[in-house]
């Protein structure tokens, strides 16, 4: 976005070729809605990526004989065809050369950074075997979880305990899965979502309890995970899992939401997982991530100095209010003790009784800007976690 805008871009990635990894594979409408207003949907799409137009919400508790929930994902968020799936390491290097058509100039396979931020910052590395160094008008660091720019401009972040561990899996050959058709259900000890992309490739997550932290990490772990595929009823086409083939890594890792109030310092704005992650367990990670490119491409059309008070403001209601849906998520899904179980069953029941109900669980599709100030809020949150009480 800045290199259309005539900026001139320095792109420095630490990979030389992108590879998958278990997140960042599918973005909500709201973030769609981002990608479209900002020109990239067509990059994305020309990378593998394509649409899902239906959600399937399973849940085992749902009496016998009655159809799962269906909703709608077209047009829920302004301007979204629907849900985008897409891969992560075909995403990466579609937006790389995006970048470069734009006329960003780019070095792969950097190493050896050092930033010096400041009125006027300072960047070193290593990249071809030789150093280089640059005094560029501002560093944008949008290097990930682990950030090296934010570890040298001191920047802290806010960090939860884990709430679950979460496991990601692709597939191939999964020709039964309904067409454009993503899917979440909750059953026995697992809260499984499934995300189709063209090529008959499936992205599977799994959600289950940190004190099963050692499920899943042995040598076993993919006949694992797909005996517990293979195990649920609740998904639709389950049987599918029977045919379908390991298309890339299986990993797991604990869920954790992070944040911080300002994430900028003089000479250096974060962007991304560097200025704090929502928890990958309702999927809004590359959502997150537009809406920055977004804000902040708007600040840095214009004029020197640049100020970031107002995307650290924005930022920060933004993953407060995503947290509040995480709250109110990992209650209803993500309990799977005998007290979570009548948790949701209460809700199930009681789903039209409090209008403030519905909002905060589409918080994930509709984005957290459209929901009303009484959905996101920690008395809803302790509402629903007293649901089932008397």
């Amino acid at each position: 976005m800045l290199a259309r805008r005539g900026l001139d871009v320095l792109l420095l990635e630490r990979q030389v070729e992108y590879h998958h990894r278990e997140g960042g594979q599918s973005m909500f409408p709201w973030g769609v809605a981002e990608v479209v207003d900002l020109g990239l949907e067509q990059v994305l799409l020309d990378a593998g990526g394509g649409y899902a137009t239906t959600l399937v919400v399973a849940d085992e508790l749902q009496p016998a004989g009655v159809d799962p929930l269906s909703l709608p994902l077209e047009g829920v968020a302004p301007g979204a065809p629907g849900q985008l799936n897409v891969g992560h390491p075909q995403a990466c290097a579609a937006l790389r050369d995006a970048a470069v058509k734009a006329g960003a100039r780019v070095f792969s396979g950097v190493s050896d950074l050092a930033v010096t931020p400041g009125a006027e910052p300072r960047l070193s590395f290593a990249a071809d075997g030789k150093g280089e160094e640059v005094s560029p008008g501002l560093i944008v660091g949008a290097d990930g979880r682990a950030s090296s720019v934010r570890k040298a401009c001191q920047l802290e972040l806010n960090e939860t305990e884990a709430s679950v561990m979460l496991a990601g899996f692709l597939l191939g050959d999964a020709t039964g899965w309904p067409d454009a058709t993503d899917c979440m259900t909750v059953e026995g000890d697992w809260f499984v979502l499934g995300f189709p992309r063209p090529g008959n490739l499936l992205r599977i997550y799994a959600a289950y309890s940190t004190e099963a932290k050692g499920t899943l990490t042995g040598t076993r772990k993919v006949e694992e995970f797909m005996a517990v595929m293979n195990g649920l009823e609740t998904l639709p086409h389950a049987g599918v899992f029977a045919v379908t083939t390991p298309a890339g890594p299986l990993g797991a890792f604990p869920g954790t939401d992070t944040w911080m109030e300002e994430p900028f310092v003089p000479g250096v704005v974060l962007a991304g997982d560097a200025a704090g992650w929502s928890d990958p367990t309702i999927g809004q990670g590359l959502s997150v991530a537009m809406r920055d490119v977004r804000v902040l491409s708007e600040i840095l059309a214009g004029d020197p100095p640049w100020d970031f008070r107002p995307y650290a403001e924005e930022r920060s209601e933004r993953m407060r209010r995503l947290r509040v849906a995480l709250q109110v998520n990992n209650l209803l899904r993500c309990d799977f003790t005998e007290r979570g179980r009548v948790r949701r069953a209460a809700f199930n029941e009681s789903l039209g009784a409090d209008p403030r109900f519905l909002p905060a669980l589409m918080i994930n599709v509709t984005g957290p800007a459209a929901a009303p100030a009484e959905a996101v809020t920690d008395e809803l949150v302790a509402t629903v976690r007293e649901l089932g009480e008397n």
